[in-house]
Protein backbone atom coordinates (compact mmCIF):
# COMPACT_ATOMS: atom_id res chain seq x y z
CA UNK A 1 0.00 0.00 0.00
CA UNK A 2 1.78 3.24 -1.17
CA UNK A 3 1.76 5.80 1.45
CA UNK A 4 2.40 9.79 1.00
CA UNK A 5 3.24 12.51 3.48
CA UNK A 6 0.51 15.25 3.89
CA UNK A 7 2.03 17.58 6.38
CA UNK A 8 4.70 19.61 4.66
CA UNK A 9 5.23 22.37 4.30
CA UNK A 10 3.05 22.93 7.36
CA UNK A 11 5.89 23.20 9.23
CA UNK A 12 9.56 25.40 9.04
CA UNK A 13 10.43 28.18 6.22
CA UNK A 14 8.11 28.75 3.89
CA UNK A 15 8.97 31.92 2.12
CA UNK A 16 12.06 34.62 2.40
CA UNK A 17 13.81 36.87 0.20
CA UNK A 18 14.27 41.04 0.72
CA UNK A 19 12.03 43.55 1.47
CA UNK A 20 11.22 45.84 -1.58
CA UNK A 21 10.57 48.78 0.64
CA UNK A 22 12.64 48.39 4.02
CA UNK A 23 11.20 48.58 7.24
CA UNK A 24 12.37 50.71 9.89
CA UNK A 25 10.54 49.73 13.07
CA UNK A 26 11.44 50.74 16.50
CA UNK A 27 13.05 48.47 19.11
CA UNK A 28 10.51 48.54 21.43
CA UNK A 29 6.54 48.89 20.97
CA UNK A 30 4.12 47.54 22.30
CA UNK A 31 1.25 44.87 20.93
CA UNK A 32 -0.54 45.34 17.71
CA UNK A 33 -2.50 43.57 14.97
CA UNK A 34 -1.22 43.18 11.86
CA UNK A 35 -3.58 43.38 8.68
CA UNK A 36 -2.41 41.55 5.90
CA UNK A 37 -3.55 41.98 2.23
CA UNK A 38 -3.08 40.14 -0.42
CA UNK A 39 -3.44 41.96 -4.19
CA UNK A 40 -5.82 39.80 -6.65
CA UNK A 41 -7.77 38.05 -3.65
CA UNK A 42 -10.85 39.48 -1.86
CA UNK A 43 -9.10 38.62 1.53
CA UNK A 44 -7.54 40.83 4.62
CA UNK A 45 -5.99 39.01 7.51
CA UNK A 46 -5.89 40.12 10.90
CA UNK A 47 -2.99 39.07 12.86
CA UNK A 48 -2.49 39.77 16.42
CA UNK A 49 1.02 39.91 17.99
CA UNK A 50 1.69 36.97 20.21
CA UNK A 51 4.41 37.94 22.38
CA UNK A 52 6.57 41.18 22.22
CA UNK A 53 8.85 41.45 19.42
CA UNK A 54 12.27 39.48 20.05
CA UNK A 55 15.41 41.35 18.92
CA UNK A 56 19.04 39.66 18.57
CA UNK A 57 21.87 41.35 16.78
CA UNK A 58 20.65 41.72 12.97
CA UNK A 59 17.74 39.96 13.50
CA UNK A 60 13.99 41.13 14.77
CA UNK A 61 11.80 38.51 15.60
CA UNK A 62 7.91 38.88 14.90
CA UNK A 63 5.24 36.46 16.35
CA UNK A 64 1.49 36.80 15.53
CA UNK A 65 -1.39 34.59 15.43
CA UNK A 66 -3.18 33.66 12.49
CA UNK A 67 -5.73 31.07 14.22
CA UNK A 68 -5.85 29.63 17.99
CA UNK A 69 -2.90 26.72 16.67
CA UNK A 70 -1.45 28.45 13.49
CA UNK A 71 1.37 30.36 14.38
CA UNK A 72 3.28 32.73 11.58
CA UNK A 73 6.42 34.32 13.23
CA UNK A 74 8.33 36.91 10.71
CA UNK A 75 12.14 36.78 11.39
CA UNK A 76 13.75 40.36 9.50
CA UNK A 77 17.07 40.63 8.99
CA UNK A 78 19.18 44.02 8.92
CA UNK A 79 20.71 46.39 11.19
CA UNK A 80 20.21 48.88 14.04
CA UNK A 81 19.98 52.65 12.91
CA UNK A 82 23.00 54.82 14.01
CA UNK A 83 21.08 56.13 16.94
CA UNK A 84 20.11 52.53 18.44
CA UNK A 85 16.38 53.19 18.62
CA UNK A 86 15.38 51.67 15.42
CA UNK A 87 15.86 48.82 13.39
CA UNK A 88 15.91 48.94 9.48
CA UNK A 89 14.75 45.44 8.27
CA UNK A 90 15.86 44.27 4.28
CA UNK A 91 15.21 41.28 4.21
CA UNK A 92 13.04 38.42 5.87
CA UNK A 93 11.75 35.01 6.63
CA UNK A 94 8.72 33.51 6.78
CA UNK A 95 8.00 30.46 9.34
CA UNK A 96 4.75 28.66 9.76
CA UNK A 97 3.58 26.33 12.65
CA UNK A 98 0.56 24.32 13.42
CA UNK A 99 0.82 23.55 16.93
CA UNK A 100 -1.79 21.28 16.84
CA UNK A 101 -2.86 18.06 15.02
CA UNK A 102 -6.19 18.83 13.77
CA UNK A 103 -7.88 19.18 10.35
CA UNK A 104 -8.86 23.07 11.32
CA UNK A 105 -5.47 25.03 11.57
CA UNK A 106 -4.24 22.75 8.45
CA UNK A 107 -6.98 23.90 6.71
CA UNK A 108 -6.32 27.47 7.73
CA UNK A 109 -2.39 27.74 7.26
CA UNK A 110 -2.73 26.25 3.85
CA UNK A 111 -5.30 28.40 2.50
CA UNK A 112 -3.59 31.55 4.26
CA UNK A 113 -0.29 30.60 2.18
CA UNK A 114 -1.57 29.38 -0.82
CA UNK A 115 -3.35 33.01 -0.99
CA UNK A 116 0.07 34.73 -0.33
CA UNK A 117 1.95 32.68 -2.84
CA UNK A 118 -0.45 33.18 -5.47
CA UNK A 119 -1.09 36.27 -4.86
CA UNK A 120 3.18 37.13 -5.21
CA UNK A 121 3.25 39.82 -2.62
CA UNK A 122 1.64 40.38 0.58
CA UNK A 123 0.77 44.29 1.98
CA UNK A 124 1.75 44.82 5.42
CA UNK A 125 0.41 47.47 7.32
CA UNK A 126 1.23 48.67 10.79
CA UNK A 127 -1.65 51.85 11.30
CA UNK A 128 0.02 52.06 14.66
CA UNK A 129 3.63 53.02 13.73
CA UNK A 130 2.99 54.54 10.46
CA UNK A 131 4.32 51.49 8.69
CA UNK A 132 3.03 50.38 5.04
CA UNK A 133 4.90 48.34 2.90
CA UNK A 134 5.06 44.37 1.09
CA UNK A 135 6.70 41.62 0.63
CA UNK A 136 7.10 39.70 -2.82
CA UNK A 137 6.72 36.02 -2.37
CA UNK A 138 7.43 33.06 -4.43
CA UNK A 139 6.83 29.17 -4.51
CA UNK A 140 7.21 26.53 -7.32
CA UNK A 141 4.08 25.07 -8.92
CA UNK A 142 4.83 22.04 -7.45
CA UNK A 143 4.39 23.73 -3.97
CA UNK A 144 1.84 25.62 -4.54
CA UNK A 145 -0.33 22.05 -5.58
CA UNK A 146 0.56 20.33 -2.59
CA UNK A 147 -0.41 23.42 -0.47
CA UNK A 148 -3.97 23.55 -2.20
CA UNK A 149 -4.00 19.06 -1.90
CA UNK A 150 -3.68 19.67 2.07
CA UNK A 151 -6.42 22.06 1.80
CA UNK A 152 -8.72 19.94 0.28
CA UNK A 153 -7.95 17.14 2.80
CA UNK A 154 -7.94 19.42 5.53
CA UNK A 155 -11.19 20.83 4.57
CA UNK A 156 -12.64 17.29 3.70
CA UNK A 157 -11.70 16.07 7.36
CA UNK A 158 -13.29 18.94 8.97
CA UNK A 159 -16.56 18.00 7.17
CA UNK A 160 -16.61 14.42 7.81
CA UNK A 161 -15.92 15.53 11.77
CA UNK A 162 -18.98 17.68 12.02
CA UNK A 163 -21.37 15.51 10.03
CA UNK A 164 -20.65 12.17 12.67
CA UNK A 165 -18.87 14.67 15.70
CA UNK A 166 -15.52 12.28 15.42
CA UNK A 167 -12.74 14.30 16.46
CA UNK A 168 -9.51 13.04 14.32
CA UNK A 169 -6.23 13.53 14.55
CA UNK A 170 -4.13 14.25 11.36
CA UNK A 171 -2.84 12.26 9.91
CA UNK A 172 0.85 12.99 8.94
CA UNK A 173 1.10 9.96 6.83
CA UNK A 174 -1.25 8.44 4.73
CA UNK A 175 -2.08 5.36 2.38
CA UNK A 176 -4.11 6.69 -0.91
CA UNK A 177 -6.58 4.43 -0.15
CA UNK A 178 -7.48 5.95 2.90
CA UNK A 179 -7.93 9.43 1.50
CA UNK A 180 -9.88 7.93 -1.07
CA UNK A 181 -11.90 6.58 1.29
CA UNK A 182 -11.77 10.47 2.85
CA UNK A 183 -12.89 11.48 -0.62
CA UNK A 184 -16.19 9.08 -0.62
CA UNK A 185 -17.24 9.95 2.53
CA UNK A 186 -17.32 13.39 1.52
CA UNK A 187 -19.20 13.16 -0.92
CA UNK A 188 -21.71 10.41 1.15
CA UNK A 189 -22.22 13.27 3.24
CA UNK A 190 -22.47 16.41 0.83
CA UNK A 191 -23.91 14.89 -2.37
CA UNK A 192 -25.97 12.02 -0.81
CA UNK A 193 -23.95 9.92 -3.18
CA UNK A 194 -20.25 8.70 -4.47
CA UNK A 195 -18.47 7.29 -7.33
CA UNK A 196 -16.94 3.82 -5.73
CA UNK A 197 -15.59 0.54 -6.98
CA UNK A 198 -18.12 -2.71 -8.04
CA UNK A 199 -16.83 -5.81 -6.53
CA UNK A 200 -18.54 -8.99 -8.94
CA UNK A 201 -21.75 -9.62 -7.29
CA UNK A 202 -22.91 -13.36 -8.11
CA UNK A 203 -26.35 -15.20 -8.97
CA UNK A 204 -27.58 -18.65 -9.92
CA UNK A 205 -30.29 -18.92 -12.28
CA UNK A 206 -31.79 -22.09 -13.73
CA UNK A 207 -30.36 -23.36 -17.01
CA UNK A 208 -32.86 -22.44 -19.50
CA UNK A 209 -32.98 -21.54 -23.27
CA UNK A 210 -35.17 -18.48 -22.69
CA UNK A 211 -32.77 -16.77 -20.41
CA UNK A 212 -30.35 -16.50 -23.89
CA UNK A 213 -31.78 -13.32 -24.59
CA UNK A 214 -31.50 -12.02 -21.35
CA UNK A 215 -28.01 -12.79 -21.17
CA UNK A 216 -27.48 -11.11 -25.16
CA UNK A 217 -29.12 -8.34 -23.21
CA UNK A 218 -25.98 -7.70 -20.89
CA UNK A 219 -23.32 -5.82 -23.19
CA UNK A 220 -22.02 -3.09 -21.19
CA UNK A 221 -24.56 -0.71 -21.29
CA UNK A 222 -27.24 -2.36 -19.09
CA UNK A 223 -28.21 -0.38 -15.85
CA UNK A 224 -28.50 -2.81 -13.14
CA UNK A 225 -29.64 -1.57 -9.25
CA UNK A 226 -28.33 -3.61 -6.46
CA UNK A 227 -29.47 -3.10 -2.39
CA UNK A 228 -30.30 -1.22 0.00
CA UNK A 229 -27.54 -3.30 1.66
CA UNK A 230 -26.16 -1.80 5.32
CA UNK A 231 -22.43 -0.41 4.68
CA UNK A 232 -20.15 1.16 6.89
CA UNK A 233 -16.26 2.77 6.58
CA UNK A 234 -13.19 3.45 7.87
CA UNK A 235 -11.33 6.05 8.26
CA UNK A 236 -8.12 6.98 9.67
CA UNK A 237 -8.95 4.21 12.53
CA UNK A 238 -12.63 4.92 12.84
CA UNK A 239 -15.87 3.00 11.67
CA UNK A 240 -18.71 4.94 9.77
CA UNK A 241 -22.03 4.22 9.51
CA UNK A 242 -23.52 5.36 5.97
CA UNK A 243 -26.96 3.10 6.61
CA UNK A 244 -28.64 1.38 4.06
CA UNK A 245 -27.09 2.02 0.62
CA UNK A 246 -28.06 1.30 -2.87
CA UNK A 247 -25.89 1.16 -5.48
CA UNK A 248 -26.43 1.94 -9.30
CA UNK A 249 -24.32 0.34 -12.12
CA UNK A 250 -24.88 1.86 -15.31
CA UNK A 251 -22.61 -0.72 -17.42
CA UNK A 252 -23.13 -3.47 -15.86
CA UNK A 253 -21.64 -7.07 -17.94
CA UNK A 254 -21.48 -10.42 -17.51
CA UNK A 255 -18.07 -11.65 -16.76
CA UNK A 256 -18.11 -15.38 -17.29
CA UNK A 257 -20.74 -14.85 -20.44
CA UNK A 258 -19.61 -17.82 -22.65
CA UNK A 259 -19.81 -20.42 -19.59
CA UNK A 260 -22.83 -19.26 -18.96
CA UNK A 261 -24.25 -19.26 -22.44
CA UNK A 262 -23.05 -22.66 -22.97
CA UNK A 263 -24.57 -24.35 -19.44
CA UNK A 264 -27.68 -22.56 -20.46
CA UNK A 265 -28.10 -23.68 -23.89
CA UNK A 266 -28.20 -27.62 -21.98
CA UNK A 267 -31.71 -26.66 -20.39
CA UNK A 268 -31.91 -29.42 -18.06
CA UNK A 269 -32.62 -26.54 -15.33
CA UNK A 270 -29.51 -27.03 -13.31
CA UNK A 271 -28.19 -23.76 -11.06
CA UNK A 272 -26.08 -21.47 -13.11
CA UNK A 273 -23.41 -19.18 -11.28
CA UNK A 274 -23.74 -15.70 -13.09
CA UNK A 275 -20.78 -13.19 -12.00
CA UNK A 276 -22.49 -9.52 -12.92
CA UNK A 277 -19.78 -6.56 -12.99
CA UNK A 278 -19.06 -3.45 -13.99
CA UNK A 279 -17.68 -2.32 -17.21
CA UNK A 280 -15.75 0.29 -16.11
CA UNK A 281 -15.53 -0.81 -12.72
CA UNK A 282 -17.49 1.64 -11.15
CA UNK A 283 -20.97 2.15 -9.59
CA UNK A 284 -22.86 4.88 -7.97
CA UNK A 285 -23.76 4.66 -4.23
CA UNK A 286 -26.41 6.29 -3.22
CA UNK A 287 -26.57 7.20 0.49
CA UNK A 288 -29.44 8.94 2.68
CA UNK A 289 -28.96 7.50 5.52
CA UNK A 290 -24.85 9.06 5.86
CA UNK A 291 -24.02 11.24 8.42
CA UNK A 292 -25.29 15.07 7.70
CA UNK A 293 -24.05 18.22 8.20
CA UNK A 294 -26.38 20.82 10.14
CA UNK A 295 -27.23 24.13 8.63
CA UNK A 296 -25.21 26.36 11.11
CA UNK A 297 -22.21 28.54 9.74
CA UNK A 298 -18.49 27.73 10.36
CA UNK A 299 -18.22 30.47 12.10
CA UNK A 300 -16.62 34.61 9.96
CA UNK A 301 -12.58 33.38 9.86
CA UNK A 302 -13.78 29.67 8.70
CA UNK A 303 -16.34 30.87 5.92
CA UNK A 304 -14.50 33.56 4.53
CA UNK A 305 -10.93 31.23 4.00
CA UNK A 306 -14.20 28.63 2.12
CA UNK A 307 -14.97 31.15 -0.03
CA UNK A 308 -11.63 31.31 -1.88
CA UNK A 309 -11.96 27.93 -3.53
CA UNK A 310 -12.67 29.31 -6.78
CA UNK A 311 -9.96 32.02 -6.58
CA UNK A 312 -7.73 29.86 -5.74
CA UNK A 313 -8.54 27.04 -8.03
CA UNK A 314 -8.74 29.91 -10.67
CA UNK A 315 -5.11 31.01 -9.78
CA UNK A 316 -3.61 27.32 -10.24
CA UNK A 317 -4.72 26.95 -13.28
CA UNK A 318 -3.63 30.40 -14.61
CA UNK A 319 -0.26 28.69 -13.58
CA UNK A 320 -0.42 25.77 -15.39
CA UNK A 321 -1.06 27.45 -18.64
CA UNK A 322 1.74 29.95 -18.07
CA UNK A 323 3.83 26.98 -17.57
CA UNK A 324 2.61 25.41 -20.37
CA UNK A 325 3.22 28.70 -22.66
CA UNK A 326 6.70 29.10 -21.06
CA UNK A 327 7.30 25.30 -22.13
CA UNK A 328 6.08 25.84 -25.77
CA UNK A 329 7.73 29.10 -26.46
CA UNK A 330 9.72 28.33 -29.31
CA UNK A 331 8.07 25.52 -31.13
CA UNK A 332 7.09 25.10 -34.30
CA UNK A 333 3.24 25.74 -35.01
CA UNK A 334 2.42 22.08 -36.45
CA UNK A 335 4.75 20.46 -33.13
CA UNK A 336 2.48 22.67 -30.91
CA UNK A 337 -0.38 22.21 -32.51
CA UNK A 338 0.25 17.66 -32.63
CA UNK A 339 1.08 18.60 -28.23
CA UNK A 340 -1.93 20.32 -27.77
CA UNK A 341 -4.61 18.42 -28.98
CA UNK A 342 -7.07 16.46 -27.30
CA UNK A 343 -6.60 13.04 -28.23
CA UNK A 344 -9.15 10.44 -29.20
CA UNK A 345 -9.57 7.33 -27.70
CA UNK A 346 -11.90 4.28 -27.87
CA UNK A 347 -14.06 3.70 -25.15
CA UNK A 348 -11.85 0.52 -23.95
CA UNK A 349 -8.60 2.36 -24.57
CA UNK A 350 -8.06 1.57 -20.32
CA UNK A 351 -9.15 -1.94 -21.12
CA UNK A 352 -6.17 -4.57 -20.06
CA UNK A 353 -5.89 -6.66 -23.37
CA UNK A 354 -7.10 -9.98 -22.12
Amino acid sequence: MSAMVIDQPAFGTIFEGPIPVPLTLPQSFSAFTLPITAPGFYYELEAPLTERPIFKGSQFIIKIAVDEHVMFSFTLTGRQTEDETQFRASNYVLHCKVTEPRARPHFVAATVLAVFGFAGKIGLTIPDLGISSYLDFNLPLIEMSNLLQRRQIAYRLMTVERATGINFQWPHVSSYEELEYLNRLYHAITERAFIGPIDPIGYKVPALKELLQWLDGFNGSTKQTYGPVPINTNLFGQTIELGNVQIVVADALIVNADKVRHELEVNDSHLVEIVISSLSGQGLYETPEAPSLDSSPWGNKIEALISLEKQLDEALIERYHALATDTLAGVAEELKAELTTKPELSENAFLMES
